[in-house]
């Protein structure tokens, strides 16, 4: 399903909003997980080391032992499994779904305790689990069609992807991640990007506030921003990520694009 694609792509590039990574980037919050409140929560310890997680994979029906390597990364430990339940089982196997399924219920466990209080245990992470594999099982049965003309997009899977300006396809000079959010009642918009350089490895970002009429337009702004931002420092061959789909087929499209973002 996309958005289990979605989330192994976070889970494999460290992109998940942990309390690790989240106090990392600057967040003034405890990085303690927040099931045990032992461990910094990384990926490593709430996918594999958290009692709970342990609990999870070895009652699982594939009794995996995720403590049994500490010394292996949490990246290798992923890959190695899809590797194996893949080459095992083939493409339609039962057991990688399943080893989804069951990374995806602890993430919606944490969750839970995070954004509604609640304490995940065994029961609820076993149904948020079988919820998963019959989502799974209805995806895979009636998939969602794709258009063929938006197939090999780069960054996550799912994303759609335009190229506008002279096409470019090797490696960028630059990676803008764009936003942009609007409050209706005051039409305040809250524009920002985030630039990494790709040579460089060197991250910076600029943002502000603008008036617009609507989150189609606040997110043009910011991606436009963007744009200008970059140009002004010499940059020509850039990759912007956007989450605005109507962007992405605008530019695509240019000929019906909405004419408040023309």
């Amino acid at each position: 399903m996309p958005k289990w694609k979605i989330f192994l792509w976070k889970l494999f590039h460290n992109g998940l909003a942990t309390t690790a990574n989240l106090s990392y980037r600057g967040l003034a919050i405890s990085d303690k997980c927040p099931s045990c409140n032992l461990e910094p929560e990384t990926s490593q310890h709430i996918f594999r080391f958290c009692s709970l997680a342990t609990a999870a994979w070895q009652t699982s029906k594939l009794c995996i032992i995720s403590n049994a390597t500490p010394l292996v990364a949490f990246k290798d430990w992923l890959i190695a499994w899809i590797h194996y339940f893949y080459q095992q089982d083939g493409y339609n196997g039962l057991r990688l779904p399943e080893f989804v399924a069951i990374l995806w219920a602890i993430w919606q466990g944490r969750n839970n305790k995070v954004f509604n209080g609640t304490i995940p245990d065994l029961a609820l992470l076993r149904s948020f689990q079988d919820k998963g594999i019959q989502q799974h099982f209805t995806f895979t049965t009636n998939p969602i069609p794709r258009p063929s003309s938006l197939h090999g997009a780069p960054g996550p899977p799912g994303f759609l992807f335009a190229h506008f300006g002279s096409a470019f396809c090797e490696v960028p000079q630059l990676h803008l991640q764009v936003d942009g959010s609007w409050k209706k009642s005051s039409i305040l918009a809250g524009i920002a990007w985030i630039a990494d350089h790709v040579t460089t490895q060197a991250t910076e970002g600029q943002g502000g506030c603008i008036y617009v009429e609507s989150p189609l337009v606040a997110e043009a702004q910011a991606c436009l921003g963007a744009l200008i931002w970059a140009q002004a420092r010499g940059y020509c061959q850039i990759l912007i990520y956007t989450d605005s789909e109507v962007l992405v087929r605008s530019l695509l499209h240019q000929d019906t694009q909405p004419i408040s973002i023309a």
